[in-house]
């Protein structure tokens, strides 16, 4: 992910990114052949998936978005991030006639977070070489833009994830099928689509079946198969510093 630099706010690195792509004349052999590179990679929640596409940025050069993702849409909506999170892979159906929050004369409606996640997943798709987590990322790109993946695990693997990761907020089985079922719901409500439905994912990879080193090699070789490129051709010209005035 981003290297943070304290002096920057986090909200200007995916812009930053973005504007730097814009002027960069760097082309790799995936640009030359008109390919668009990128993996979206839906988890089920406390799943390793996160510990997966950290081990792929790394193999790979490549940057991984999430909450990056949040940080972007409100920069350039100006509204507050804690706002767009309410929305942020979260059904609306029970809450959105309550929220009424109004910033800089703006009000969020769902509306306006899925015009803006759609397209900041579409620019991120565009420039490629983008490892994009959740946020319906599978259903926004085309299947010519994205190496599509779903990553499950057993319920109770997960739980035991969740008590022995200190990154990870500790939430005991009732909350975490919640946030389960509110992820669903996010997919059904915004795409018209189930999340569990393997149609929608070019790879599942299950994690209580397979050791991360295992799947990781497995999304590689998809993903070479796929744009019918090598792992150094995946991976040549997309080092690129953030630049920061």
């Amino acid at each position: 992910m981003f290297k943070l630099n304290k002096q920057v706010p986090i909200e200007n690195l995916i812009s930053k990114q973005i504007s730097f792509w814009e002027t960069s004349h760097k082309t790799t052999t995936a640009k030359k052949s008109g390919l668009f590179p990128n993996i979206t990679i839906s988890r089920e929640p406390g799943s390793r998936g996160g510990y997966l596409s950290q081990q792929l940025a790394k193999r790979l050069n490549w940057k991984i978005f999430g909450r990056e993702i949040v940080e972007y849409i409100a920069h350039n909506t100006h509204i507050h991030k804690d706002i767009i999170k309410l929305f942020d892979e979260r059904s609306r159906n029970d809450i959105e006639n309550l929220i009424s929050t109004l910033i800089n004369s703006q009000q969020m409606s769902n509306e306006m977070y899925l015009k803006q996640l759609a397209k900041t997943i579409i620019t991120l798709g565009r420039h490629s070489n983008a490892i994009i987590l959740g946020r319906g990322a599978n259903f926004i790109l085309p299947d010519s833009m994205a190496f599509k993946i779903r990553v499950v695990e057993d319920f109770d693997q997960r739980l035991h994830n969740i008590l022995n990761n200190e990154n990870m907020l500790k939430i005991d089985a009732k909350k975490l099928k919640q946030e389960q079922e509110e992820q669903a719901s996010f997919i059904v409500h915004n795409f018209k689509s189930r999340i569990d439905d393997a149609t929608h994912y070019d790879l599942i990879i299950n994690l209580s079946k397979s050791d991360l080193q295992t799947a990781e090699d497995i999304i590689i070789a998809g993903l070479c198969r796929k744009y019918n490129l090598s792992e150094e051709d995946l991976a040549e010209g997309v080092n690129i510093p953030i630049r920061y005035e």
